[in-house]
C-alpha cells in the first residue's frame, strides 16, 4: 500500500511537472510567434522609428552652420571631432526624405534652415560660360555632398515652393555643378578642388558613390523638371557607360544610390514610358548583382546603407506589378536586426547586455538618444548609421503594410 501511495505521488508530480514545461512552452512560442508575426504583418512601428532618428539628428543640430554634430562616443561620452561633408549633406537628404509625414511643423522648419544656412555659405562661381556652385565651409567640394545638397533641396522644394522662390539661382547652379563634373566617358568626377586660389576639377574616376548620388539627385529633380533635356540627356549617357562597364567592374558603392534612383525615375508619372524602361533595365541587371555579392544583413550589424538600396528596388518593383518575395524576406530579416541597434528604452537591457563599454550614464545623451550603432559591440555612434536607417525604415510601411 506504501508503495501504490508513493507512486501515486510520484506520478501526479510528473504530471504536474509536465503541464507546468507544456504550458510554459507554450506560452513562451506564442508570444515570440505573435512578435514574429506582428512584425511580418506590418505592426512594426516604422513611423516611431523614423521620427526619434529624425528628432536625433536635430538635436545634433549646431546653428553656426545647419549642420551635425558628427559622432558620439557612448563609452566616453564625447565627440571625436571627426567630420565628413558627404555624410553631413546626407542627413540633411535623410531628413528631406523623412519630410512632413515624419516631422512636425518645427522640425520641417529646421531642416529649411539648415539648408538655407548652406546654401548662404555657398557661392556662385563663372565656369565654362555658365554659373556653379560651391561651398565654401571646405577647402574641396566633393560631387557626393553636392548632389545629396541638391537632392534634398529638390524634396524641400515639393514642400515649400517658397524656398525655391528664394533660391532659384542656387539651385540652377547646383544642378549646373554637378553637369560641369560629367566627364566624355559618361562618369563624373569626384572633386572640385582649390589649386592656386583657384577652383580645378579633379578629373578621378569616380568611386561610384558619387556617380550614384549624382544619378539619384537628377532623378529627383527630374520630378520637378520632367522636360530638362539636358539632365535626361545626361542620365541616358552614364547609363551607358554602366552598361560598358561589365559586372565584374561594377562597384558596390553605387548599389543603393543607383535602387534610389530607380524609383525616383520609376515612381515620376510625368516621364514616357521608354525613358523609364531604360533606366531600370540597367538599375534591375545591377540588382540582380548585387544579390550575390552584398551582405544585407548580419546578426548585430548595421546594414541599413545596402538595406535601403534594397528597399528602394521594392518600391519600384511593386510599382511594376511584381511581388520582389525574394527581396521582400531579405528586407524583413534586416530590418528586425537593425532595428534593435537604435539607442532607445526599449533595446537598453538588449544593448547594455551586450555591450559592456557602453555607459548606462550616456545612453539618455541627447547626442546619443535614438542614435544607431554601426555594430553592437561599437560604443560610437555617427550622423550616417541614422541617415541610412531613417530610409530604410521609412519605405517599411509601403513594402510590408
Amino acid at each position: 500500500m506504501r508503495i501504490n501511495a508513493l507512486l501515486s505521488k510520484l506520478f501526479l508530480v510528473l504530471l504536474v511537472t509536465l503541464f507546468l514545461f507544456f504550458f510554459a512552452y507554450f506560452a513562451y512560442n506564442l508570444y515570440f510567434k505573435n512578435s514574429s508575426t506582428n512584425q511580418q504583418n506590418g505592426k512594426l512601428n516604422s513611423d516611431d522609428i523614423v521620427q526619434k532618428a529624425s528628432s536625433f539628428l536635430l538635436n545634433r543640430k549646431t546653428y553656426a552652420t545647419g549642420l551635425f554634430v558628427y559622432d558620439y562616443n557612448l563609452k566616453t561620452g564625447k565627440t571625436e571631432m571627426k567630420d565628413n561633408i558627404v555624410r553631413q549633406m546626407g542627413a540633411l537628404y535623410a531628413l528631406a526624405i523623412a519630410g512632413d509625414d515624419h516631422l512636425d511643423q518645427k522640425q520641417m522648419q529646421e531642416l529649411k534652415d539648415s539648408l538655407q544656412k548652406v546654401l548662404d555659405y555657398s557661392e556662385l562661381v563663372e565656369k565654362d560660360g555658365r554659373k556653379i556652385l560651391l561651398y565654401k565651409y571646405y577647402d574641396s567640394n566633393i560631387a557626393g555632398a553636392l548632389a545629396l545638397l541638391f537632392a534634398a533641396s529638390q524634396l524641400y522644394v515639393s514642400y515649400d515652393k517658397t524656398f525655391l522662390v528664394k533660391n532659384e539661382n542656387k539651385l540652377e547652379a547646383l544642378k549646373n555643378t554637378l553637369l560641369y563634373l560629367k566627364k566624355t566617358n559618361g562618369d563624373y568626377s569626384s572633386f572640385i578642388s582649390k589649386k592656386d586660389g583657384r577652383d580645378e576639377i579633379e578629373q578621378n574616376m569616380s568611386d561610384g558613390y558619387s556617380t550614384g548620388e549624382i544619378l539619384n539627385a537628377f532623378a529627383i529633380y527630374l520630378k520637378n523638371n520632367p522636360d530638362d533635356m539636358a539632365v535626361k540627356k545626361a542620365v541616358l549617357y552614364t547609363l551607358k557607360m554602366l552598361e560598358k562597364r561589365g559586372l565584374e567592374n561594377r562597384y558596390q558603392g553605387i548599389y543603393l544610390w543607383l535602387m534610389s534612383f530607380g524609383y525616383q525615375i520609376y515612381s515620376n508619372e510625368k516621364l514616357d514610358k521608354e525613358f523609364k524602361e531604360k533606366v531600370f533595365a540597367v538599375v534591375e541587371e545591377y540588382h540582380k548583382h548585387a544579390l550575390n555579392y552584398l551582405k544585407f544583413y548580419k546578426e548585430g550589424y548595421n546594414s541599413c546603407a545596402h538595406t535601403e538600396g534594397l528597399a528602394m528596388y521594392i518600391k519600384s518593383a511593386k510599382l511594376q506589378g511584381k511581388k520582389a518575395e525574394k527581396e521582400l524576406a531579405i528586407y524583413k530579416k534586416s530590418i528586425s536586426i537593425n532595428k534593435r541597434l537604435q539607442i532607445n528604452k526599449e533595446n537598453k537591457e538588449y544593448i547594455l547586455s551586450s555591450n559592456h563599454d557602453i555607459k548606462e550614464e550616456f545612453y539618455n545623451n541627447k547626442y546619443a538618444l535614438y542614435a544607431f550603432l554601426d555594430n553592437i559591440k561599437n560604443a560610437g555612434t555617427r550622423i550616417d548609421y541614422a541617415q541610412h536607417c531613417i530610409v530604410a525604415f521609412w519605405a517599411y510601411k509601403n513594402i510590408v503594410e
